[in-house]
């Protein structure tokens, strides 16, 4: 049977535990709750746009989880939480305090980062990132620069993006304030800022993943923690029973691969193209490939995301993978006002296209032609 997994932010609407429900009667297999952050570098507009809407109502992770908490007896099939490091690796007593100072450091001069030269957008020594110009370079229409992967599709090498805590684009929450964007385990959250009642983030990732657990979750994905820091994670979240699920892209090195599929758990997301996620209007072809080479290095399942718009793109994913993951186009349809009822139908048309792989005959071996005599 191929899984199904379909993405729903939390909170985007005041009724999205409804929506919920209807990916579980619909034949969800497991379903992503994305708990919003204001500068989601691996998500497109689509993904940001759900995140900008749920943090303009004032969703948070004390929210989310109480929505969880009090449906979780209607609730009958996995929870997994998407995430970025900054909710999970939060402590309060980094948080910036009026002035934009933190404790036991001096003010900064706005914009400046300890350490670093004062803000142009870029860092030293390095180029400016997506949405900055260079010299003599000119953007694309997707808004990468020549010869430079997008920003969020650092993720290859490592079975998360670059390294957490690297400097980022200055972007603008919900509220139109502008904000670092940097992410890691030292750096204060920014944009969707966890409310008081945010523990979860205050203790790190092992508060963090017992509350995931007593909400109901039963996995997590954090595509802003390289592999080589994510020893704290693992340990925090294989201590309260949650599935750690990585990450692999198309460019992903050999290396690498073997080691996400050694550490990843439940399954492994194979990232099929290296970009934000979207909608697309075709599956990429670097989809089948890439499967092929993760199910070379891992018993686990591999389910195939990042583009996946229509039930016959699922199909021809799942025959290369083990299942998908439906994101951008089923948010796409909730931004545009489908009430719970239309998701129903738009995931079992997903679910319907996945069954019939189920009932495909594998077409017969050729049989080579004996020569001789044959009466």
């Amino acid at each position: 049977m191929k899984h199904l997994n379909p993405y729903l932010t939390g909170g985007i609407t005041p009724d999205w535990i409804d929506y919920l429900l209807a990916f579980q009667e619909a034949g969800a297999d497991a379903v992503e709750i994305g708990l919003p952050f204001s500068d989601p570098m691996l998500d497109g507009a689509t993904i940001q746009q759900a995140s900008d809407q749920a943090l303009r109502r004032g969703a948070s992770v004390t929210s989310i989880l109480a929505d969880l908490t009090a449906a979780r007896d209607r609730i009958r099939i996995p929870l997994i939480a998407m995430t970025y490091a900054n909710l999970v690796f939060h402590h309060p007593t980094a948080r910036p305090h009026a002035g934009g100072t933190v404790p036991g450091r001096e003010p900064q001069d706005a914009g400046t980062t300890p350490g670093r030269e004062p803000a142009d957008g870029t860092a030293p020594g390095r180029e400016p990132e997506a949405g900055d110009t260079t010299p003599g370079r000119k953007p694309e229409a997707d808004g990468t620069t020549p010869g430079r992967e997008p920003e969020a599709l650092r993720l290859a090498e490592d079975g998360g993006t670059r390294a957490a805590g690297a400097a980022r684009r200055s972007s603008s929450g919900p509220d139109g304030a502008a904000h670092s964007g940097e992410t890691g385990p030292d750096r204060a959250a920014h944009g969707s800022e966890p409310d008081a009642g945010d523990a979860a983030s205050g203790g790190g990732p092992e508060a963090f993943c017992r509350r995931l657990a007593a909400a109901g979750f039963s996995g997590l994905i954090v595509p802003d923690v390289p592999i080589d820091e994510l020893d704290q994670l693992e340990a925090a979240a294989a201590a309260s029973g949650i599935d750690l699920i990585l990450l692999a892209a198309p460019v992903t090195p050999p290396d690498r691969l073997a080691e996400i599929g050694a550490r990843s758990r439940n399954f492994v997301y194979a990232v099929s193209v290296m970009a934000t996620t979207g909608e697309r209007d075709a599956l990429a072809e670097s989809a089948a490939p890439l499967a092929d080479r993760i199910k070379a290095v891992t018993d686990l399942p591999v389910l195939i995301g990042f583009g996946i718009s229509t039930p016959a793109q699922a199909a021809e994913a799942a025959r290369a993978g083990d299942g998908v993951v439906i994101g951008a186009a089923l948010m796409r349809r909730v931004l545009d006002g489908a009430s719970p009822a239309d998701l129903r139908v738009e995931v079992a048309a997903f679910r319907t296209a996945l069954d019939q792989l189920d009932q495909e005959v594998p077409a017969a071996p050729a049989h080579a032609e004996i020569s001789g005599d044959r009466r």
